[in-house]
């Protein structure tokens, strides 16, 4: 939701995604809900002529917001009948590319979320880092249920 302000919810070093947004409790009071995957995988793809992309993907079923009934929505809702896994798939980088982007510690990173059977493009503001000879990257990304041709959940009075 575009009504949170930015705030880390993951710990650092973590292998980790998560969703966040609000719910709404009795038509009044806000209420931040999180929902954490720690099921990430992450590999490198040729791509040809001497570039790589990073392939992200995360089982929607790994999702867990400490409240069973709405993680058994968000299956529904990112139709994971459809696509069990959401992906994030970077855009192909040279080597010397990805040697720049970890050099500065930051960067633009664009790519491809494919999520229910459709793919969107996405750009993202990361900050890179090499920590204990593995690489960690930080980001989000701020986008509507609509943006990604999904239908936002209804909810009735009270919830």
């Amino acid at each position: 939701a575009n009504s949170l302000p930015p705030r880390q919810v993951l710990q650092s070093g973590s292998h980790c995604v998560a969703w966040r947004t609000t719910k709404t409790l009795a038509m009044v009071s806000q209420q931040e809900v999180v929902g954490t995957s720690c099921q990430v995988s992450v590999t490198a793809r040729a791509a040809g002529a001497g570039k790589f992309s990073a392939l992200v993907s995360i089982p929607i079923s790994s999702f867990n917001s400490n409240e069973a009934d709405r993680d058994k929505e968000i299956l529904k809702i990112l139709k994971a009948s459809v696509q069990p896994n959401l992906t994030f798939t970077t855009e192909a980088l040279s080597k010397a590319q990805w040697e720049s982007l970890l050099a500065k510690g930051q960067g633009t990173v664009r790519g491809k979320l494919a999520v229910a059977g459709r793919s969107f493009s996405l750009t993202s503001l990361i900050k890179i880092r090499k920590s204990a000879g593995k690489i960690e990257v930080y980001g989000s990304i701020r986008t509507r249920f609509t943006a990604l041709g999904l239908q936002a959940p209804e909810v009735g009075p009270g919830g």
